[in-house]
């Protein structure tokens, strides 16, 4: 997507995420909206940190919105803080460490490969994207203590938490009899 669709696509989420909000009765999830947009120089930092360019399709989420907590249920999108270190980093670095070498072979990555971009704070959710070094960089890659799904970019990836959280929003609407 370009910086066009992705303004759209964002202002979209954020929608989704308002009504979600307003069925959401019990409070079952937090609602938030995303960080401003990543400076340049916020993302020359990352890339310095990383010894290595943001994906671009990553890249160009992250010039419209520079991260997201509870993006997904309790799911939080890295922003460039994250991306050099931090809390949530810390806990995402750990959940890829503790996943077991099986899993990664079955993926066809090895862990120094991938990148974590997304991860729960409180479950097993890890979302990670291919480097550059690997030979499929852009792929998202979804785990919770194996392989759950895999996106060709992370366009895809996004669109994908949208049409997670529109089916959410459904069944939130079902059992609290707001249909």
């Amino acid at each position: 997507m370009d910086s066009q669709a992705w303004k759209l696509a964002v202002v979209d989420m954020v929608r989704l995420l308002q009504q979600m909000a307003e069925v959401d009765v019990d409070r079952l999830w937090e609602y938030h909206l995303p960080e401003l947009a990543a400076t340049p120089e916020q993302l020359a930092a990352v890339e310095q940190h990383l010894g290595e360019c943001i994906d671009s399709t990553y890249r160009a989420f992250l010039e419209v919105a520079a991260g997201w907590r509870c993006a997904y249920q309790r799911v939080d999108l890295f922003g460039p803080g994250d991306l050099v270190g931090g809390e949530r980093m810390t806990r995402a670095l750990r959940l890829l460490q503790e996943l077991e070498d099986g899993v990664l072979v079955d993926s066809g990555y090895r862990r120094d490969q991938l990148l974590p971009i997304a991860c729960s704070s409180v479950n097993l959710d890890l979302f990670v994207i291919t480097r550059l070094a690997s030979r499929s960089p852009g792929t998202v890659i979804w785990y919770n203590g194996r392989e759950i799904d895999r996106y060709k970019d992370f366009d895809e990836f996004f669109l994908a938490m949208m049409e997670y959280n529109r089916l959410e929003a459904e069944d939130l609407k079902a059992e609290n009899g707001l249909r």
